[in-house]
């Protein structure tokens, strides 16, 4: 075989491959990592910090990863444990990272998520049940909840 007879597509379509390959196994990689980091965060109550990890998690799974339904269910459950506390400032960035995470997952066609509606709505109720933001005190809780 010489040489010349390689021909310079396929080359270009194998170093293609190549580079796909190693952004997907690195994207996967990343959001095992930042899955890990937050699972143990969350197991020596540094919830700050699980909380981050979770949203780092979201935002770099894949489409067919399971790595996206753990952290969202993580982030639910510690947005749960911290309203029963009495924590809705950390409630509300844990909900928010949910929100967030999942919008900026976001392909070229994404239907309605009805996760992150879920957490847009707890998101609304927190800021109205909290009060403190001098701007929409004139408003009822209705309306706060309504904006």
């Amino acid at each position: 075989m010489k040489l010349r007879s390689v021909r310079p597509g396929m080359v270009a379509v194998l170093v293609l491959i190549t580079l796909g390959a190693s952004v997907l196994w690195r994207v996967a990689s990343e959001a095992r990592t930042e899955l890990a980091a937050a699972d143990a965060y969350r197991q020596a109550a540094r919830l700050a910090l699980a909380v981050e990890h979770y949203r780092r998690a979201i935002r770099w799974s894949l489409p067919a990863s399971s790595t996206t339904e753990q952290a969202v269910a993580a982030l639910e459950s510690i947005a749960a444990e911290l309203e029963a506390d009495g924590d809705l400032a950390a409630a509300l960035l844990a909900w928010r990272s949910v929100s967030g995470g999942l919008a900026a997952t976001r392909f070229l066609y994404s239907r309605p998520n009805p996760v992150r509606e879920k957490a847009n709505g707890r998101i609304a109720r927190l800021v109205a049940a909290d009060r403190s933001a001098a701007i929409d005190a004139s408003l009822s809780t209705e309306q706060l909840a309504a904006d």
